[in-house]
This record gives structure tokens, C-alpha cells and sequence, in this order.
């Protein structure tokens, strides 16, 4: 679906309208995009029941040999319903991101399908036709492919070297503009993740980084400390709100792109509240 979408998009088709919704019920282009991993879905589920059946059938019976899933494929089968459900529900399936689901869901697949499949004749010549057409489309975007690829966007360029114009070596933003901002920096400004829960309060971001690394900012940073916020964010991004509601009026803002900074002279401690 993913390469036919983007097949489509070659030919004309826009599908880089409104952002989708994430539900089963609402969003454009639902039934192109999302109806057939549903219905993948259903038969990874009705798959897993038929093997659980069977193995109650045969559990009796202990002389017979067990049909229970192996550890391998109970982990195949997991994966494959995880990802599908994902495709089906995200709200970024529009976006070339959403090949993180779409590319474990085919991996699964696949192997699963060697593993039950392997000797028939059709699922061989699948293989081989899936082998040569992905070693030729590799193949194809490694010649046109430039000779160094481009690390961060335009935007995220334009960020730091306005961070870096107005002397700022460390602040706060979201999940994305906290990494790239401190790779693309080489890591002169240091910025840390933070989860704005929508009720204005600020949490560490735990499964992102070392939480030692937020205990060290509070007791560390002080004056010129800068936060990342968006007008429109997102669950992965912060509001301007938010930050304002925590902190006060900042002694600075300005603009670039879409991405607002506030920047605060903060005293020693000053972020005791934003440590775990």
C-alpha cells in the first residue's frame, strides 16, 4: 500500500491533504489507506484463534505432537498484529513516516508465511519475484541517490542557527526538535525532551534519555535557557501555553517557521520542578 500510495503520488494524486484523524471511523482516505490492513488485522486474529483451538483439541491427547505456536512465531504473530493495528490507527499514515509500521507488518508477514508456506511452488515464485524487485529498486535509488545525503531539514537548520546567533547553549523542547537540535549542533546547545500533558504541566520525557541528565539541567542551567513550543502542538511537541503557565512572561520570543522561542533568565535551581 505504501508503494502504491506513493505510485499514486507520482501520477498526480494529492495525498498530502488534511492531517487524518486517529480513528477507524474519521479522516480522509480511509477506506484506501486503512481497510486493508483491518483486514489483515482480523486474519492475523482469526489465525491465532484457529491455533489456539487446535491445540486445545489435541491437549488431551498426549501421545499427539503439539501444535502450539513456537516462541518464534507466538513473537511473529504479536508483531505483525501490533503493526497492522498501528497502520490502521495512526494518524500519520499519509506520511512517508508511517513505514515504521508498514515495513515491520511486511517483515512479519513474510517470514511467517516461509515458515507455514515454504514448500509450495507459488510462495517460491513470490519470493524470488519480492527478492529481484527490491534488489532492483535498491539498486535504482542508490544510483540516484546524492553522493552525501542532507542531515535535518531547511526549518531545523534555520532553528539552530538562530539558537546559535542568539548565543543559547541549553532549553527544553519536543521529542523531535530536542534531538535534532543538539545532533545537528554537534551538541554545543543541549536540549532535553519534555511531555506537555495538556493540563499545562511539563514532564521529562522517560523513555528518551537518561533522567540524570534532567536532574543535572535543574541544579546546572541558569540564565539564558530557551524552550521549543509550536502554536498548534501536538503529543509530542510543547504549547507556548503551557510553557507560560509554568515560567511566566519570557524576557525573550521570536519566531522561525513554525517553531516559537521563549527564553528565560533563570537563578540557580530555578528548574527544580522539571527534574524527576
Amino acid at each position: 500500500m505504501f508503494a502504491a500510495q506513493s505510485f499514486m503520488r507520482l501520477m498526480g494524486a494529492d495525498f498530502s491533504g488534511q492531517a487524518l484523524e486517529g480513528t477507524l471511523s474519521t479522516g480522509p482516505y480511509i477506506f484506501m489507506l486503512r481497510f486493508p490492513f483491518l483486514l489483515v488485522l482480523l486474519f492475523v486474529v482469526l489465525e491465532v484463534a484457529m491455533q489456539m483451538i487446535r491445540q486445545l483439541r489435541v491437549w488431551p491427547n498426549r501421545a499427539t505432537e503439539s501444535r502450539l505456536l513456537t516462541c518464534l512465531d507466538q513473537v511473529l504473530w504479536t508483531g505483525l498484529i501490533l503493526c497492522t493495528t498501528s497502520s490502521i490507527v495512526t494518524a500519520v499514515i499519509a506520511d512517508p513516516g508511517c513505514v515504521r509500521f508498514f515495513l515491520p507488518a511486511t517483515v512479519f508477514g513474510t517470514i511467517l508465511m516461509a515458515r507455514r508456506y515454504a514448500r509450495v511452488p507459488v510462495f517460491a515464485l513470490y519470493v524470488t519475484i519480492a527478492f529481484i524487485g527490491s534488489t532492483a529498486s535498491e539498486a535504482t535509488s542508490i544510483a540516484h541517490a546524492p553522493l552525501r545525503p542532507t542531515i535535518g531539514s531547511t526549518a531545523a537548520w534555520r532553528l539552530v542557527e538562530s539558537l546559535e546567533a542568539h548565543d543559547l547553549k541549553h532549553g527544553y523542547g519536543g521529542y523531535w526538535e530536542s534531538s535534532i537540535t543538539t545532533v545537528l549542533s554537534h551538541g554545543n546547545i543541549k536540549t532535553l525532551a519534555l511531555i506537555d500533558d495538556g493540563l499545562h504541566h511539563l514532564y521529562p520525557f522517560r523513555w528518551f534519555t537518561n533522567l540524570d541528565l534532567y536532574r543535572e539541567a535543574s541544579e546546572n542551567w541558569t540564565g539564558r535557557t530557551f524552550f521549543l513550543a509550536k502554536d498548534q502542538p501536538s503529543a509530542l511537541t510543547m504549547s507556548q501555553a503551557t510553557i507560560l503557565a509554568t515560567f511566566g512572561k519570557p524576557a525573550e520570543t521570536w519566531r522561525i517557521d513554525d517553531q516559537v522561542i521563549d527564553v528565560y533568565n533563570f537563578k540557580p535551581h530555578a528548574l527544580a520542578g522539571l527534574a524527576p
